[in-house]
C-alpha cells in the first residue's frame, strides 16, 4: 500500500493528478483538480456541491454529472452528506 501511495504521489506530482484517468472529460478533470487544491484539502468536511458550481462557473447539472463519474470511478467520495466531496488521493498520501 505504501508503494502504491508513493507511486500515486510521484504520478500526481509530475504528470498531473489524472494518470490513469485519461478518459475523464474536461469538466471531470476540472472538478477533480479543484478538489485536489490545498484549500479544498483543508476543508474537514470536503467541498460542497454549490461551491463547485460557484467557483468553477459550471452549471449544476454538469457538476453533478462529473461528480457521479468521479464517484463511480473511485476518484472522489462523499463525506458528511451527499453534497460534500473529497478526493481519496489526499487521504492515501496522509494529507489532512
Amino acid at each position: 500500500m505504501l508503494l502504491t501511495a508513493y507511486y500515486l504521489f510521484i504520478n500526481c506530482k509530475f504528470t498531473g493528478p489524472y494518470g490513469a484517468s485519461d478518459g475523464l472529460s474536461g469538466i471531470d478533470k476540472m472538478v477533480l483538480d479543484y478538489l485536489m487544491q490545498s484549500s479544498s484539502v483543508a476543508m474537514e468536511h470536503g467541498v460542497h456541491l454549490e461551491e463547485l458550481v460557484k467557483q468553477l462557473g459550471i452549471p449544476l447539472d454538469k457538476i453533478v454529472a462529473a461528480l457521479n463519474t468521479l464517484v463511480d470511478e473511485g476518484w472522489v467520495y462523499n463525506t458528511v452528506d451527499e453534497y460534500h466531496f473529497k478526493t481519496w488521493l489526499q487521504k492515501s498520501l496522509g494529507i489532512p
